[in-house]
């Protein structure tokens, strides 16, 4: 009978443990996801600062240009 009771504790153990790692796992997702919104931000903001710098040279090439 013990042994029987020692199989279901380990088999309890067990459940528990994969719970356990079932949300570990879903924190990670969860900071993955985080993370690749973190990084999707940050290379738009570099975009668009690419954009605005373009659009200064631009605008002092245009202006040299009509200066001259």
């Amino acid at each position: 009978m013990s042994e029987e009771k020692e199989k279901c504790v380990r088999k309890q153990k067990m459940v528990e443990n994969i719970d356990i790692m079932k949300e570990l796992l879903k924190d990670f997702e969860d900071l993955v996801i985080d993370t690749d919104i973190s990084i999707m931000l940050s290379l738009y903001n570099v975009k668009t600062s690419f954009e605005a710098l373009e659009k200064s040279v631009a605008s002092i090439k245009f202006g040299v240009v009509a200066n001259e």
